[in-house]
């Protein structure tokens, strides 16, 4: 019988294969946000699933231990506060998604060396986003998808 750890790695494995697609499509925006918005719900649901666990005490008594410690270092889980949580929340709650309208270029420097990025190419930062720094939403979620990885990781050492 499945565990909800279980269906939060299942959860997790559809955000990684989401992110997957979203790499794949820097050129249709439409479809760009379709999957950002999919893979944020992935993200959130992960721990969503956690929280519902109805069979296993040892279970919910691990996860709640492990939300506790969240809830007083989220400087520590910023990913999951100051990303997942609050893109999550815009989706669901006002269907306000954190993207630019139009993409952007962008230039690099590297030494004395600057690269154009035109728009539509590979960078995709948040449209509203103070705290990191216009970085790639992809990055983004690669970082929540360690970060949960680790936190499931975690709650099945707790278990042994």
């Amino acid at each position: 019988m499945e565990n909800s750890i279980d269906r939060a790695y299942e959860a997790l494995r559809d955000a990684e294969f989401t992110l997957e697609l979203l790499e794949q499509c820097e050129d249709d925006n439409r479809r760009f946000r379709i999957l950002f918005v999919a893979c944020m719900t992935l993200l959130s649901t992960v721990g969503q699933v956690l929280a519902r666990e109805n069979g296993n005490v040892d279970i919910k008594k691990a996860v709640k231990e492990i939300f506790d410690e969240h809830k007083t270092n989220e400087e520590k889980h910023d990913i999951y506060f100051k990303f997942i949580k609050q893109e999550r929340g815009m989706i669901i709650h006002e269907y306000d998604v954190n993207l630019p309208e139009r993409d952007t270029a962008l230039v690099m420097k590297q030494g004395n060396e600057a690269y154009l990025f035109e728009p539509g190419d590979l960078y995709k930062p948040l449209a509203d986003d103070n705290y990191w720094g216009n970085e790639d939403v992809r990055d983004l979620i690669q970082q929540a998808i360690d970060w949960w990885k680790n936190q499931l990781q975690i709650i099945e050492d707790k278990l042994v």
